[in-house]
């Protein structure tokens, strides 16, 4: 998917559907790790700028890039109580 991307800059349907497939992807802790360890970002960041106003690769670009910085579970909340004295 990322090579398909990289050699396919000029093609918004190309761009768009890695773009797709890394929001999904991302979901899953270890797919995302691998993708940022094998240069996603730079991919995804040179489609939104390729494609400035193709609205597909912004919003699905834009969708990876929170999925990426989203951490996977939410921090748990410390329990909280009032000590009555």
């Amino acid at each position: 998917m990322l090579a398909c991307m990289a050699r396919h800059l000029s093609q918004s349907h190309v761009q768009a559907m890695g773009c797709w497939a890394m929001v999904n992807f991302s979901l899953q802790a270890d797919y995302k790790a691998q993708l940022l360890q094998e240069e996603a970002l730079p991919l995804i960041l040179r489609a939104l700028q390729t494609h400035g106003n193709h609205q597909e690769v912004q919003f699905r670009g834009l969708f990876a890039l929170i999925n990426f910085v989203v951490p996977e579970e939410p921090p748990q909340e410390k329990d909280s109580f009032v000590e009555v004295i």
